[in-house]
């Protein structure tokens, strides 16, 4: 018989842990000890600088996402936007 791979929880990533936006995913129900690292399910994520965004957990364990506006990939006004250069 095969071993089966054990299933790794959001809980199990320091990395996911130390962005997992507490606040807004409790109002949701959202627990990471619940949700699976390659879960499609769209949660809030909030970096070292306090940026706030919502991006699916698997974008952010296979696809390796991480703040959109630290990484540039999105305008944040006051933080990188052309003005603020």
């Amino acid at each position: 018989m095969a071993d089966k791979k054990e299933k790794r929880y959001v809980s199990d990533n320091a990395e996911l842990m130390a962005e997992w936006d507490w606040e807004e995913n409790n109002k949701q129900n959202l627990y990471p000890n619940t949700l699976a690292c390659g879960s499609g399910k769209k949660v809030s994520w909030v970096c070292s600088k306090g940026h706030k965004w919502v991006t699916s957990i698997y974008h952010r364990t296979s696809r390796g996402s991480n703040c959109p506006y630290c990484s540039n990939k999105k305008i944040l006004p006051g933080y990188n936007d052309l003005q603020s250069q």
